[in-house]
């Protein structure tokens, strides 16, 4: 109930007629009600006048806190408003070329700023050069600023973005006021890189020839007002691009030169002569690049490219092995080359050649026989008029083949475990200095490949054991098998695989009669299954790597069975598996790996020596 409606109703029950009765002898005198009323009214009007007092001292106390901090907020806030910050920077800029930006601090505020520090924000595209180059905040104190007082500091950095990225420089002001508040000011300058600083241009002749040599010539010029103190260039050689030389000694891996300083307005050019093993129409992309070197730091700054597309040759070269481009040999093949060629010019081809490099170690270089020349120290087959009388003048639409024959060795030399994918390499390339008049190159030339990869090699071999199996594992059962006498065996199956790493090798066999898998069959790679209704055993394995069970520890697996002879079998050995069967394939060449081993008899036992304990007796 409200103090007002406490109020309303002691009013109204003061208001009200008294309703009394005679006072009997004897009774005690009643305080009349009316005057407990008038007590409890007067308490209550105390409380009350105690209750106002405390809300107006409290609002009081409210207004003078709100007060001041208005005061304060208004006075210090109006004091911030004077202290400004520009950032004055170019708004186009040089890729690799360094520029300034000028930060300025105004203190009209009327106050001393405390504290001030200033913060850089870079783009990705903007480094600092005196920096670590991950490093994207600079940072400087710049202490106290008194009123009226105006500080102006420099920062130098390089663009390095692609040409055409706009960056976004950001700047912040932090500072302190008396009462020891902070405050922030930022702003930010938007800046494009408009062009790179060192210009890139590429030239190469109007026809290219697959297999001729031809050159390459990459001008550099600076176009800005910076002396860069250390410039290098790369040329990025893709696989078809063969160097050969240049007019300037690279400083290493044949696509690396350092230019030097090279000051604002100058420049220079390096000439690369190389040659396509690509095949005409085709076309393939010579990346150029030139860093800086600014602050100990590495920074690419330009990069150029040029599409390389060789025309049709005026000669045609094409190497067949065995009557085939795609052929796929094994070890112990012999090899029939033949390298064509035709004359596609208008005019007469003289003095031409053909050199052939021959590589890999599984050839066998005392098998071979050609009709022309060869080096066995640089293995290079050569043909021309000496031994070739067509290549003294092969007239425009002629053509001929010269041959060769080698053997491939007979087994794998693996040294390393990631010895695999052996293959036979040649390079073949035709010239002629002969030219048509529409070529502007000083040789007729033509090159082409042939590799001839060699499948893999992987084998199955079964071990059987009745007492010494070199697992531990024991049998039951006697030697000589005896006719309705269960004895025990444990076999062995044993994958070796010499070169390539063979996919889904699988390995099969069938349980002969009267035998039956007993225990549990375990392998070291892979996993084995157990056909109960046609008794076949399979081992399935998802990999087997090159050199396995020849540089380490063969694939294995390893069960147990049980053989009871019957009458038919006295006198013979006992049979115990079918023909164990490999399957799986070359993951270099596609084709299908496939290994057997002969039916398994208690004859071919390995502790036994096929003595005539293996014969199963009465």
């Amino acid at each position: 109930m409200s103090l007002s409606d406490l109020e309303k109703r002691i009013s109204d029950f003061k208001n009200k007629p008294a309703v009394g009765r005679a006072k009997k002898a004897g009774e005690k005198k009643v305080e009349p009600i009316l005057e407990k009323i008038g007590e409890f009214e007067d308490e209550i009007a105390d409380d009350h006048k105690w209750l106002k007092k405390i809300l107006l001292i409290s609002t009081g106390i409210s207004v003078v806190i709100i007060g001041l901090g208005l005061f304060f907020i208004f006075f210090y806030t109006s004091s911030s408003r004077d202290v400004t910050l520009e950032i004055s920077s170019p708004g186009n800029i040089l890729r690799g070329a360094p520029f300034s930006i000028d930060l300025s601090v105004t203190n009209n505020s009327g106050a001393l700023i405390k504290n001030a520090v200033l913060t850089i924000n870079l783009p990705q595209g903007i480094v600092a050069p005196d920096s670590a180059r991950s490093k994207n905040i600079v940072s400087e104190n710049i202490g106290d600023v008194t009123s009226g007082n105006l500080i102006k500091k420099t920062y130098s950095f390089v663009p390095v973005d692609s040409v055409g990225s706009k960056e976004s420089i950001k700047a912040t002001l932090s500072y302190a006021i008396a009462t020891g508040a902070r405050f922030e000011l930022r702003e930010s300058r938007d800046t494009e890189i408009s062009d790179s600083a060192i210009q890139i241009e590429i030239k190469k002749p109007e026809q290219i020839l697959s297999g001729s040599t031809f050159p390459v010539q990459i001008n550099y010029k600076n176009k800005s007002d910076f002396n860069f103190p250390a410039l290098t260039m790369e040329v990025n050689y893709p696989n078809e691009f063969k160097y050969d030389s240049s007019d300037v000694p690279p400083a290493s891996m044949n696509n690396y030169w350092q230019l030097g300083g090279v000051s604002g307005g100058n420049g220079g050019k390096i000439s690369i002569s190389g040659h396509l093993n690509l095949s005409a129409g085709a076309n393939i992309s010579l990346p150029v690049k030139i860093s800086a070197n600014l602050g100990g730091q590495d920074y690419e700054i330009a990069d150029s490219a040029i599409s390389l597309s060789p025309a049709s040759s005026p000669l045609s070269l094409s190497i067949l092995v065995n009557n085939r481009s795609d052929y796929v040999t094994q070890t112990g093949d012999t090899l029939n080359y033949s390298i064509q060629y035709q004359n596609l010019s208008g005019i007469a081809m003289t003095d031409a050649k053909i050199k052939a490099t021959l590589s890999g170690d599984m050839v066998d270089l005392e098998t071979l026989t050609t009709d022309g020349s060869f080096n066995s120290a640089t293995r290079v087959l050569s043909w021309d008029s000496s031994n070739t009388h067509d290549l003294n003048a092969l007239s425009p639409g002629a053509s001929g083949e010269v041959k060769f024959k080698i053997k491939v060795k007979n087994a794998f030399n693996l040294k390393k475990l990631n010895d695999r994918n052996f293959s036979i390499h040649l390079d073949a390339v035709m010239s002629s200095p002969s030219v048509p008049y529409y070529f502007s190159a000083k040789q007729t030339a033509v090159e082409s490949v042939s590799d001839v990869k060699i499948a893999g090699l992987i084998s199955i071999s079964v071990q059987g054991f009745w007492g010494d199996d070199p697992t531990g594992m024991t049998n039951s059962g006697s030697l000589p098998p005896r006719v309705g006498e269960p004895t025990q065996y444990i076999i062995h199956w044993i994958v070796r695989n010499f070169a390539d790493d063979a996919n889904d090798v699988e390995v099969k066999s069938v349980l002969a009669p009267g035998v039956k898998l007993v225990g549990q069959a375990n392998a070291n790679l892979g996993k084995i299954s157990y056909s109960e209704s046609d008794k076949q055993i399979i081992w399935s394995m998802d990999r087997v790597a090159s050199a396995k069970g020849i540089l380490n520890d063969p694939a294995e697996a390893v069960f147990q069975i049980e053989a009871t002879p019957d009458v038919s079998m006295v006198g013979a050995s006992e049979p115990l598996t079918a023909v164990t069967s490999l399957k799986g394939t070359d993951n270099f060449t596609g084709l299908t790996l496939e290994s057997e081993f002969p039916a398994f008899t208690t004859a071919l036992l390995n502790d036994t020596g096929g003595s005539s304990d293996s014969l199963v007796h009465q």
